[in-house]
């Protein structure tokens, strides 16, 4: 139904702008001068009157402001593409407010309005639905509902966007958790751009002073409602002094979060009403407490003046409309309630701001992970909050995990990242001046609790090619550890007990038929502290299979295992000797490789004195390779006498033969 309309009202109006030109005549004070000066000085009065009478303003389309019915308390999304705002269109009595919802096109232009049937239809027809507030997201939709009892409830609708990031329509509400609503009335929500806070208004019989205002209008309290871990409002608490204190109405936080626009009939306001409600500005300083409360005068529509003497309404802020923020407000213009938005005061413009988005991931799977962020404002305490993250939300590549938060000009902040079973996670991110400021995003990789071991697998000669190799990880009483994982080809991170020993062990591997022989490393963290990060490298062989060509003996040589005499039948064959250095060569290129020495003699002579004979000319082999710099270690001598004859013993040179030393690559 539509609202009764003041004839009289405007009627004077429109009187009151014919004769604008001749009340400046009459009010502009004498001159003294030429007539040239007193003519600039007429046209700097009627340019500084008319600035006052007609600001830098723009109503909304009349598609939007309709005429007669009142269109109030409008709220902008962030992008500045969708407007809500409450009317009476649709109602049986002027007092009968629904939403309405409004879009920005293509082209820019709003389009035709539409009741909001999710959140209209849930209410009966006596309750007013108002007061409402986009979250900086764009993805929920806060407002109040006036029950029949006269007391206001906090809902909340959510919205969602399609595959190509378009929104859909605003779903059925639900009265906001936790413990904010209250038996008292709670109405104007207007939640921070991070989530954390809610700003809103009550109001009981305790605080109404409405004898001292004009027309009998309540007088409310401000609150703010701090969410939850588990995403609930907790109870509310007053604004402090300097912003309560006075008969106060609504509240609309900034996206910067530390400012805040409000009304009040306190002094300094209205020069016509001093009892009227006006727009107030208030920054939280660093100390947690508020400036004294400023009046903006930002617009005659918006502060009480003699051209518009209804309170000042709530203003909501687009803070993406750059160059200029621009605040969108209602002013009763005399028959009803219009929409219109201005550009802000750079005085009260938002402070710069950036959407601070991360990620929290384990440090060796990237699986996203559950943890709880602590944001500490150490400029301002009084905006310390506590948040999860979401670890079935993606950011960038990472398919969940992600969070964000807003980080506001002239603070510094002090993150800590928790998760069940790792190390905090902490940094800093100082924006005290945010043209410095350019890292808006983190990836945060968690890393388990115990000591990190970053084990590397490489070949043993050519230490920058990795091997991908299996590996194996055992404490000291053989129980394989399961916290291993695998980075990448040769890269492993195994996080393990400090104050323990294990064994790291990396398979034998055939790679490009080069194989690799099984390798262990021993991984002594009895002194290792919880948190610290060490490295082992488990270098690889790879040992070919090779075959060398015998060593062979002069009959009865070596007579002794004096050293000279072992020497001595080695060169007494420079054929022996080459097969020597070749054998030489070998383990020196494959430092890991170990080798098997067979010594041998022909039939003549007793089984013991050959039994003794293989066993010096073994001895001979081992000391000329440990003389060139094997060590002993990697040798295995055996000796055999003739009971493992290569040829039957029927001839001289078949005897020779068998007067031998033969070798085996041991793997």
């Amino acid at each position: 139904m539509k609202r009764s309309v003041n004839y009289f009202g405007l009627a004077f109006l429109f009187v009151f702008l014919l004769g604008s030109t001749a009340l400046i005549a009459q009010d502009e004070p004498e001159v003294e001068g030429t007539e040239e000066d007193t003519t600039k000085q007429s046209e700097t009065v009627y340019r500084l009157y008319k600035a006052d009478v007609q600001p830098k303003r723009e109503r909304l389309p009349n598609i939007i402001n309709k005429l007669l019915y009142d269109e109030y308390a409008p709220a902008i999304s962030p992008d500045g593409n969708t407007l809500v705002y409450q009317s009476n269109e649709s109602g049986k009595s002027w007092k009968k407010f629904r939403l309405w919802e409004s879009r920005r096109n293509e082209r820019g232009f709003w389009t035709e309005p539409k009741e909001i049937e999710a959140v209209n239809s849930e209410f009966d027809e006596g309750q007013e639905i108002g007061g409402a507030n986009i979250s900086y997201d764009g993805s929920t939709l806060f407002f109040h509902v006036v029950m029949d009892d006269g007391n206001g409830d906090i809902y909340a609708a959510t919205r969602k966007k399609d595959e190509e990031g378009v929104w859909g329509d605003w779903e059925s509400p639900a009265k906001v958790s936790g413990a904010v609503n209250s038996e008292d009335s709670e109405m104007f929500p207007s939640v921070a751009s991070d989530g954390a806070k809610m700003y809103y208004t009550s109001y009981n019989a305790e605080n109404d002073t409405t004898e001292t205002n004009r027309k009998g209008t309540k007088c409310y309290k401000l609150m703010v409602s701090t969410k939850d871990l588990n995403g609930n409002w907790g109870k509310g608490e007053e604004l402090p002094e300097p912003v309560n204190g006075m008969c106060d109405k609504y509240v609309r936080v900034m996206p910067d979060n530390q400012s805040i626009f409000f009304s009040s009939t306190r002094t300094g306001g209205s020069p016509k009403h001093s009892d009227d409600f006006d727009l107030y500005y208030t920054e939280l300083q660093p100390g947690n407490e508020w400036t004294e409360p400023k009046p903006t005068d930002i617009s005659p529509l918006v502060k009480s003046t003699l051209y518009s003497y209804q309170p000042d309404m709530l203003i909501s802020i687009a803070p993406h409309d750059k160059p200029h923020v621009l605040a969108y407000f209602s002013a009763y213009m005399g028959a009803s309630h219009e929409i219109f938005n201005i550009p802000l005061n750079k005085e009260f413009g938002p402070k710069e701001i950036c959407t601070f988005r991360g990620v929290v991931i384990d440090s060796t799977s990237n699986e996203p992970l559950e943890a709880v962020i602590k944001q500490e404002n150490l400029t301002r305490s009084w905006l310390n909050r506590e948040f999860k993250n979401e670890p079935s939300q993606g950011y960038r590549e990472f398919e969940g995990g992600a969070f964000y938060s807003i980080l506001t000009e002239t603070n510094k902040y002090k993150f800590t990242v928790e998760a069940d079973g790792y190390r905090p996670y902490t940094f800093i991110a100082d924006v005290t001046d945010m043209d410095e400021w350019t890292a808006c995003e983190r990836v945060i990789r968690m890393r388990k609790k115990g000591v990190i071991v970053n084990v590397k697998i490489v070949d043993y000669i050519e230490e920058t090619v990795y091997v991908d190799a299996p590996l194996t990880v055992t404490d000291e009483s053989g129980k394989k550890q399961d916290d291993v994982t695998k980075k990448g080809a040769g890269k492993h991170v195994a996080t393990l007990e400090p104050r323990a020993k294990y064994t790291a062990t990396a398979g034998a591997i055939e790679i490009d038929e080069a194989e690799y022989t099984e390798t262990s490393e021993q991984i002594d963290l009895t002194n290792a502290k919880e948190g610290e990060e060490v490295s082992v490298i488990i270098r690889m062989s790879n040992i070919p299979d090779v075959q060398f060509d015998n060593v062979n003996f002069n009959t009865a040589r070596p007579r002794s295992k004096a050293n000279g005499e072992l020497s001595v039948s080695i060169t007494q064959i420079s054929k022996s000797v080459e097969t020597c250095n070749a054998v030489l060569a070998f383990l020196n290129d494959y430092p890991l490789a170990r080798i098997r020495i067979s010594a041998h003699t022909d039939s003549r002579g007793s089984d013991q004195s050959n039994m003794a004979l293989s066993d010096r000319r073994a001895a001979a082999v081992k000391k000329y390779l440990v003389d060139k710099g094997i060590d002993p270690s990697r040798i295995e001598a055996k000796y055999f006498g003739e009971t493992d004859p290569m040829v039957p013993n029927d001839s001289d040179n078949n005897m020779s033969l068998n007067r031998r030393v033969m070798f085996k690559v041991i793997k």
